[in-house]
């Protein structure tokens, strides 16, 4: 009995070193392929090879997002599409990530970009035409707008010489209608107060 189990086990060994016999053939072949690869004049970005101990198409982890760069910094978005679109009136949404000027803009996706659009126009601060996109007229305009481009006097002072005192006729108890920055049915007018 003893010389049929020393056999089977002689047998196992021996079936086993001849698997990793070729295990070791097939990986050193592998990794031949592999270096001759990557000494090609384009680097074996034509092939499509596997890392070993990866399978084909995977990245080996580098410690960020698979796929993805680095996060543009909170806040840069808007001041970016704003200085675009002010520089640039009747940008489309693709062509605003080619007008970076830094790396933080560069950093910025198209996607991010677009949602920014349609946020925006939705709060007013841009206008799409054909898929053009332009700073809203209250947008475009410098910091202080109404002050240096109206001919009225700001609210609260002295009328000039020969004006009436207040251009909005009184109501029913004889006082001007307060302006409370509203105009019919509650709506906005738009005015900054």
């Amino acid at each position: 009995m003893p010389k049929a189990a020393g056999g089977s086990a002689d047998k196992l060994s021996a079936l086993i070193a001849g698997i990793e016999a070729e295990a070791y053939e097939r990986g050193r072949a592998d990794a031949r392929k592999e270096l001759l690869d990557l000494l090609q004049p384009d680097g074996g970005r034509t092939g499509t090879k596997a890392a070993r101990g990866k399978a084909a198409g995977k990245k080996a982890s580098t410690g960020k997002r698979a796929g993805r760069g680095k996060r543009a910094p909170r806040g840069s978005l808007r001041p970016f599409v704003e200085r675009v679109l002010g520089e640039r009136p009747g940008t489309t949404a693709a062509e605003i990530p080619g007008l970076a000027a830094s790396d933080t803009e560069r950093s910025i996706k198209l996607s991010s970009i677009r949602v920014e659009l349609l946020n925006g126009r939705r709060q007013g601060r841009y206008v799409s035409e054909n898929g053009r996109w332009s700073l809203s007229v209250s947008d475009a305009s410098p910091a202080a707008p109404e002050e240096a481009a109206s001919s009225e006097p700001p609210p609260g002072s002295a009328p000039a010489a020969g004006e009436a005192e207040s251009d909005v006729p009184p109501d029913e108890g004889g006082a001007a209608a307060p302006d409370d920055g509203e105009g019919e049915r509650g709506k906005p007018l738009g005015l900054n107060l």
